[in-house]
């Protein structure tokens, strides 16, 4: 989808266990590449949907956040 900061793909991982990062990266990296970097975001309370063990990873194709891991 395009947004205010470019080409945005949202990528929802459904499991009824909560998958490790690890698995959640192998994911991004199967469908998207190794170096597409990916969010998560926890949302404020009052724009909670919380209706199934479903994860939500925003994938940035054209910007960097300005802060990492490392």
């Amino acid at each position: 989808m395009q947004t205010e900061w470019g080409k945005v793909t949202h990528l929802t991982i459904t499991s009824h266990e909560q998958p490790p990062w690890g698995v959640k990266q192998q994911i991004k990296n199967e469908l998207l590449g190794k170096e597409a970097l990916a969010i998560e975001v926890f949302p404020k309370e009052s724009e909670l949907v919380d209706k199934a063990d479903m994860y939500h990873l925003w994938v940035l194709h054209e910007q960097q956040l300005p802060f990492g891991i490392k």
